[in-house]
């Protein structure tokens, strides 16, 4: 092999290197939801607030955090607390549906994207409660804890919450990003836009980023590296509607 030959492959594997070693030591970015639970004062006594607060966090499987105020939510709480999505979750009464001894309930979502202010989704979710025992056997409605253990979690099952739509720079390495966004949708020459800094502060003009190679879980895509403005770790990224 001639001597620049060499140097070249020698140069291509150092390069190999630090990219493998950049992937192993990368994290990737979980989802932050600010969690709004509230349970309106007619349905207190068969739901308590802190039992619709842990069914509503099952229920986002991510990363939480509890709002704890009683009025309603900002944005600017979404920024407070490096939220990617915020959730008014509330819990209400279907009294005319009520049958047979159970309590139909009515929780309303609304989940709301934190940096575009756009609302992701908005549905509204009845369940019946348990079954309640034969009579004589316990205070049924005085323990909700019982009443709704089983059919809360499989109403909320059956339309799971969709948090898709936020991914992360996830690294770096001059003109190559890895993005943390699932790519079953995406394939090489698709393009992603780095459209916020890590503290959701949204960037003046968007970077695109052109993707190269599509892995389960992340993207690799490169962007124009003479440009003034470039990535950084944790940015936020999302992916423009297809035409």
């Amino acid at each position: 092999m001639r001597p620049r030959y060499r140097l070249r492959f020698a140069l291509a594997a150092a390069a190999a290197l630090v990219l493998t070693a950049g992937a192993a030591e990368a994290r990737l970015i979980p989802i932050r939801v600010l969690v709004a639970p509230a349970v309106t004062e007619r349905a207190a006594i068969p739901m308590s607030l802190d039992l619709w607060t842990g069914f509503v966090t099952a229920y986002v499987n991510a990363e939480t955090v509890r709002f704890g105020e009683t009025r309603a939510p900002t944005l600017d709480d979404c920024t407070r607390a490096h939220a990617d999505y915020l959730l008014a979750a509330t819990f209400d009464l279907r009294p005319g549906d009520s049958r047979d001894g159970r309590v139909a309930g009515r929780a309303h979502f609304v989940l709301t994207n934190c940096v575009t202010g756009a609302t992701a989704s908005d549905r509204i979710v009845d369940v019946l409660s348990d079954a309640p025992p034969p009579s004589g056997e316990g205070d049924y409605e005085t323990a909700p804890e019982i009443a709704w253990r089983r059919s809360v979690p499989a109403a909320l099952a059956k339309q799971p919450l969709a948090l898709a739509g936020i991914a992360h720079v996830i690294y770096l390495a001059g003109p190559l990003a890895r993005v943390d966004i699932e790519g079953a949708n995406l394939r090489a020459g698709d393009v992603v836009r780095d459209f916020a800094f890590p503290d959701r502060k949204r960037r003046v003009t968007p970077i695109v980023l052109t993707v190269t190679q599509v892995f389960p879980g992340y993207v690799e895509a490169v962007y124009d590296a003479t440009d003034a403005a470039a990535p950084r770790v944790g940015d936020l990224v999302d992916t423009p509607p297809r035409n």
